[in-house]
């Protein structure tokens, strides 16, 4: 009755109405009054109305208010049943008569347009959240009407053809208009977060915001996406995904400039960076035959992105991305060992298939011990002492199955046809194409090596830039380690990261970065083991000369008797080395546990240049000035006479020892009483634990500590 009768005749009495406002009092009664089943079902009906009214009357807010009103209903009745029914096709028909109140209205706003189609959007995320198309052709019919509003005025439409920018879009368009357009891009992201990288349009209309609203809208986009367990796993996605952030990754025309006063602006332009940095972390190919190929091409993309982002964000950029190629470059490594293993067990069981065969003919000790999985393939008789298991798994003669007693011809047949399929698995096992394997080898160390010289380009341009410079150094030291860890064309790549990573050392002008740079350089080049003695030593040397040109007598000190440890530690700690190809002669090698893949156990038993550092770190001490740092300097030194004595360094003798000790001795007695009472409590602290620490290694071993007098 109410689509047949009632609603016609109330239709038709409103458009007899030819006033504007009672017409628009009348819809909207309409909308309010009946039930919102009653509206799915008279739809087009009451579109048509709406397009048929007085020109004064605003359309938009009646479609709008009728759009809500049918998504609150969807919204609300969505977790029971479907609240549209899937004969009435609802979007097309308020999309195709939006956008004829759009083409007959011509006097319409821009924002009144687009607040129109944030209806329509809103009507089709609460109605159908999984119809992404329909979001984005909302999306792409905004972006021809701003396109089409801007070009009506020639001058401006020159303007864009000339200079066609973002800027030039953006200042076109008023205030209200551009917050329309925002709340077209906001909008969906509270529904369909990262699905929205998806839709083509989205970018588009993206475009004729100002800067300041593109990267809100990015900046939101960036928090969906770290919000979900999202892995950005393809280079077109990438791809993607970066240019949804481009206002955060690079600089537009329109950027504004941050002076160097400007805090707030400088604290709000980290806090967009910071979340662009973890999302590097999240570029991660998936782990198939493909990945290293995927994954390369992912960073490249990246790489190729960020390079554009000016001086200012690289700082933060780079860095993570240079971490994500040396989680590459062992990802790579890890493939080639996994096949390098593959091979050498291939051979390593051809020849001890070999071998068994051998053995089983010529001697008469391996008949007592249980026969492995080959000499049940291909023994044609199980052994006289083999258990009865195995002779009926093997399919003995006769005598041997009246032995088996209870065995069934069931049993045998199903014990014969395991047998069958062992040697089948084994057939497959024996037929590993080597050939292939070692391609694949060959490929991870070309890869490996390419990853490297793309870190080498990464952290170059972070040194180009002199506020960066520390952290490139930091940067190129971690890229030495990690080279050296993988033996990466033996030494050559680690050491030109060391090269650089001291060249820039010898540009730093400032003690106290040095000061600060300078352990983490001693300690990463102790921590290499696969450099041959020359480089090591010559690396050792450099790093010794840089401790003792510091500033301050106290600083030379402690980094002189630092680098002690550089030319003798404990061998046992050293890691063991991964499997590596010999470039020379293409075969398969080991490293062991000393020395890595170089000659560096030669160097890491000098212990005469490790009594030098330590005796040049005494002088040093002995020409401070102040006493309670000399004293202090002495206690230090005395640890690492013990540490080496301890450890067995044979140039650091008990005779060293004691005499260190009887020159504390002394400068404690000589203190007078105008001294800081502080400074000798904590300095008399410090020497009687390390006394106390020799006398409890004396109780362990009362031989090797009887020559020192305490």
């Amino acid at each position: 009755v109410y689509q047949t009768t009632v609603l016609p005749r109330i239709l038709e009495e409103v458009l007899n109405c030819k006033d504007g406002l009672a017409q628009q009092y009348l819809m909207d009664c309409v909308i309010q009054v009946f039930p919102d089943d009653y509206h799915l079902r008279t739809l087009e009906k009451f579109l048509q109305t709406c397009v048929e009214l007085q020109p004064e009357v605003d359309v938009k807010s009646v479609l709008i208010n009728l759009m809500d009103r049918i998504s609150n209903y969807a919204a609300h009745n969505e977790p029971h049943s479907n609240a549209i029914p899937e004969d009435i096709k609802a979007f097309s028909m308020l999309n195709e008569y939006c956008n004829k109140v759009i083409e007959d209205r011509n006097s319409m706003s821009l924002s009144d347009v687009l607040k129109l189609q944030i209806g329509l959007l809103t009507f089709s995320i609460n109605c159908y959240p999984d119809k992404l198309e329909y979001i984005d052709h909302i999306l792409g019919i905004c972006t021809s009407i701003i396109e089409n509003h801007l070009n009506k005025d020639k001058n401006a439409n020159e303007e864009n053809e000339e200079n066609d920018d973002i800027s030039s879009k953006s200042k076109q368009m008023d205030s209200e208009s551009a917050d329309c357009v925002l709340d077209l891009l906001l909008t969906p992201l509270d529904v369909i977060s990262v699905k929205a990288l998806s839709l083509q349009q989205y970018p588009m209309l993206m475009q004729h915001l100002a800067w300041k609203q593109r990267s809100q809208v990015a900046s939101r986009l960036l928090k969906a996406v770290l919000e979900t367990t999202l892995l950005v796993n393809s280079p077109e996605m990438t791809e993607n995904l970066l240019t949804f952030l481009s206002p955060l990754v690079r600089d537009d025309p329109d950027t504004p400039s941050v002076e160097e006063g400007d805090t707030e602006s400088t604290k709000a332009f980290k806090r967009q960076q910071y979340p662009i940095a973890r999302l590097i972390h999240r570029m991660q190919a998936k782990k198939d035959e493909d990945y290293m190929k995927t994954q390369f091409k992912i960073l490249s993309t990246a790489r190729k992105h960020f390079g554009k982002g000016g001086v200012r964000r690289i700082k933060y950029t780079l860095p993570p991305l240079c971490f994500k190629y040396l989680e590459l470059a062992r990802d790579t490594t890890a493939t080639g060992i996994a096949a390098l293993d593959k091979i050498n067990s291939a051979k390593e069981k051809k020849t001890t298939d070999s071998g068994v065969r051998y053995k089983k003919k010529t001697t008469e000790t391996k008949k007592e011990s249980e026969p492995s999985d080959s000499e049940k393939v291909e023994s044609e008789k199980p052994t006289e002492e083999g258990d009865k298991e195995q002779q009926k798994s093997e399919g003995g003669d006769s005598d041997n199955a009246e032995e088996a007693g209870d065995a069934t011809v069931e049993e045998v047949v199903e014990e014969d046809e395991d047998d069958d399929e062992e040697e089948e698995e084994e057939e497959e096992v024996e037929t590993v194409d080597v050939e292939e394997l070692e391609n694949v080898v060959k490929a991870c160390t070309s890869g490996t090596r390419k990853v490297f010289q793309y870190i080498h380009e990464i952290v170059t341009a972070l040194a180009g830039v002199i506020e960066y410079q520390e952290m490139a150094l930091k940067m190129f030291l971690q890229a030495a380690l990690c080279a050296d860890a993988l033996e990466v064309s033996e030494e050559s790549v680690s050491y030109e990261f060391f090269v650089q990573a001291f060249t820039l050392y010898e540009e730093v002008a400032d003690t106290k970065t040095q000061l600060r740079l300078l352990p983490l350089m001693i300690g990463t080049v102790q921590k290499t083991c696969g450099f041959g003695q020359d480089n090591y030593e010559t690396l050792c040397t450099k790093v010794t000369q840089y401790a003792a040109r510091l500033l301050k007598k106290p600083d030379q000190c402690k980094m002189v008797y630092s680098c002690s440890h550089l030319f003798w530690d404990d061998v046992t700690d050293l890691p063991k080395k991964p499997q590596k190809i010999d470039s020379s002669s293409g075969s398969f090698t080991l490293a062991g546990l000393t020395g890595g893949g170089g000659d560096k156990t030669d160097v890491f038993g000098d212990g005469k240049r490790s009594l030098e550092c330590l005796q040049k770190s005494l002088r040093i001490a002995d020409a401070c000035v102040a006493s309670s740092s000399h004293v202090s300097l002495f206690i230090e030194i005395l640890n690492r006479y013990i540490f080496f004595f301890d450890k067995g360094c044979e140039k650091v003798t008990a005779q060293y020892v004691s005499g260190l000790i009887a020159l504390i001795n002394e400068h404690l007695g000589q203190m007078d009483e105008d001294f800081d009472p502080n400074i000798k409590t904590n300095l008399e602290a410090f020497y009687k634990s390390t006394i106390e620490h020799v006398k409890a290694k004396a109780k362990l071993n009362p031989e090797k500590y009887a020559d020192i007098d305490l």
